[in-house]
């Protein structure tokens, strides 16, 4: 299968040129189709906004759910309790930049020992696309992927040219399975700024973890 070969629809991007979301776009395309997964057994869940429509623009089209703004996640968990079988993938965005001081995603996610935890670079397409194979390859347990993707029209600080300054790629010594010097790299940020692997876990689905659920799905347990 190759990107582009499935497209059902004559479907323009709604976004502004030089958007990060074009190469996002591209190389989650290229990523799909070499990961081997099933589109039809695939689900892709976003809110409102400009990178909640990415999921429209997905080649080959997959399943889609747009939900409340800010409230995808909610949504993805309850698809994937009522169907194991589902690959569900949530697209979100957070802005660098805004008043309030910008939440902390990957710190987060590693002190919660979600399964894997990466970082990736819009303007790095061969590392961007690597990162979300990876993550779609690595289907047990909650996955999270740290898209840095400047704004081209309100942004003028994190530009591209910003980014690839500061960007660099985890060593080859670093243990992911190190949740301390993970959580270490998911604070550093200025001058220099870590993409790739952070942290790992190995830790099973939630599905998997609560025997209501290793059954089967939702629709079976509760089935009249």
């Amino acid at each position: 299968m190759k990107p582009l070969d499935l497209r059902k629809a004559d479907t323009t991007p709604a976004w502004c040129p030089g958007c990060g979301n074009f190469p996002i776009l591209k190389a989650f395309d290229a990523a799909l189709a070499e990961s081997g997964l099933n589109p039809d057994k695939t689900v892709l869940v976003s809110g409102i906004g400009q990178a909640a429509k990415l999921p429209h623009y997905v080649t080959p089209p997959c399943n889609l759910f747009n939900g409340l703004h800010g409230r995808a996640l909610p949504v993805a968990t309850g698809i994937k309790c009522a169907n194991h079988e589902l690959e569900v993938i949530v697209t979100k965005i957070q802005t660098h930049g805004v008043m309030s001081m910008p939440f902390n995603p990957l710190a987060l996610a590693i002190v919660e020992g979600c399964s894997l935890v990466a970082r990736t670079f819009a303007g790095d397409p061969e590392h961007l696309k690597a990162t979300l194979l990876e993550a779609l390859r690595h289907t047990e347990g909650f996955v999270l992927v740290d898209i840095l993707q400047p704004c081209v029209t309100f942004n003028k600080v994190n530009t591209y040219k910003w980014y690839k300054k500061r960007v660099q790629p985890v060593t080859a010594e670093h243990d992911p399975y190190d949740r301390m010097k993970a959580l270490a790299l998911s604070f550093q940020w200025g001058d220099s700024i870590p993409i790739g692997i952070i942290y790992r876990s190995g830790r099973p689905g939630f599905e998997n973890r609560q025997p209501m659920l290793q059954s089967g799905s939702t629709n079976a347990i509760f089935s009249p």
